[in-house]
């Protein structure tokens, strides 16, 4: 069977994980990787059994045998790879944010569209199959008319004044961190779920640590809770992007809805809950209990619905690949999201909205709206619309 030839820029935290959900899919081949440094790309390159290593992300884009292009690095070099990859012909996913500017990722939708490249972001999330099911229940009416909305996402990684990533600084990711980095996702979710979308909001923001101790070594994503830094080893940095933020908000629906978004909610090590009441039905979904759906009940008990494909409706069970009581997890959804893309391209579709059933570069766009609108709105301290 034919397969697409694939190729990843960036192999920090998340570009090896990409690596291994592309392999999963059995629909793609990555036979190029390129990093920063051309030797960490060649010493990934052999422990995964990689043919081709790239220290340029250019050349990379330059080899005629790659069909599409994975954006694993650091937010501010997303809008130029992105760019760069779809004005050669190659397809692409990125990781969000889709850029670190509005005007940067405006354009990356508008060539997008012009194109006709197949372009993906990754918001994963939205691949736990139960939350197809949950999409499936509010579309169907169950739950009634939707009344509101809640939920968090909380993280820990991030409580200790030790703690410290590139994501800290607004020259390589922005100039939201907590917004950007896990709001985006926890937003993509319930639009995706509600099919409504966020109309206007009010929002508050915090930094609780003003400053932070910057290693003076490179420090991976979530490896400054595995790895104790000296204060010899580092320097003492100021803080410019957010540790908190919360948000109510108003949707085209009616409903009404808040949010919490923390990297420094101890115990909370990634965990998204979703929750949408209805005037009939109510519905959570915890990430940190993927495999579980939660149903509410006024007049009667309440109910668990346990992932299982025979139980599940049309759509969530096409994206769950393993029997019921068997473990499906975070990389299980970038497999789901990575096969539909890689199935879209090889089926030659064209580039029609309708035809496309996973989140592209407007879907990006859409998020950083959002976030822009949280930033907004903490400035302003007054309600935003979106």
């Amino acid at each position: 069977m034919k397969t697409v030839k694939t190729a990843v820029v960036g192999l920090g935290y998340i570009g090896p994980v990409h690596i291994q959900a592309i392999r999963a899919t059995g629909l793609a081949e990555v036979i190029a990787v390129s990093h920063s440094t051309l030797d960490v790309a060649e010493a990934k390159a052999r422990e995964m059994g990689i043919p081709k290593a790239y220290g340029d992300y250019r050349e990379l884009l330059a080899d005629p045998k790659v069909e599409a292009v994975h954006i694993c690095t650091p937010n501010a070099l997303h809008h130029d790879i992105a760019k760069g990859a779809m004005l050669a012909g190659k397809h692409v996913v990125c990781e969000k944010p889709l850029a670190i500017g509005m005007e940067d990722a405006r354009e990356l939708a508008d060539i997008a569209d012009r194109t006709g490249i197949v372009n993906a972001i990754n918001f994963c999330i939205r691949y736990y199959p139960l939350l197809h099911q949950a999409r499936d229940m509010v579309q169907s009416g169950v739950l009634g008319e939707i009344l509101s909305v809640s939920g968090s996402y909380h993280q820990d990684w991030m409580l200790y004044d030790s703690d410290y990533n590139w994501r800290v600084e607004p020259e390589h990711a922005g100039p939201s961190r907590v917004i950007g980095d896990i709001g985006s996702h926890w937003f993509d979710c319930v639009e995706f779920v509600t099919g409504a979308c966020v109309e206007q909001l009010c929002a508050d923001i915090a930094i609780f640590h003003r400053t932070r101790k910057k290693p003076l070594q490179h420090v991976q994503t979530f490896q400054s809770k595995e790895t104790y830094v000296a204060d010899n080893e580092c320097e003492r940095v100021g803080v410019r992007t957010e540790d908190y933020a919360s948000a109510v908000f108003r949707m085209d629906n009616g409903a009404h809805g808040t949010v919490s978004l923390s990297q420094c909610a101890a115990g909370r090590k990634n965990r998204m809950l979703v929750e949408v009441y209805g005037s009939k039905k109510s519905l959570c979904f915890d990430s940190e209990r993927p495999g579980e759906l939660w149903m509410g009940n006024r007049d009667k008990p309440n109910e668990m619905l346990l992932r299982d494909p025979s139980l599940m409706t049309m759509s969530a069970r096409e994206i769950s690949h393993l029997p019921g009581g068997h473990v499906e997890g975070y990389e299980d959804t970038m497999r789901q999201l990575f096969r539909a893309v890689y199935g879209h391209i090889l089926e030659g579709k064209d580039r029609i909205r309708e035809s496309v059933n996973y989140p592209t570069f407007a879907d990006g766009l859409r998020a950083m709206t959002i976030c822009n609108a949280v930033l907004r709105s903490q400035k302003q301290m007054s309600w935003i619309s979106v």
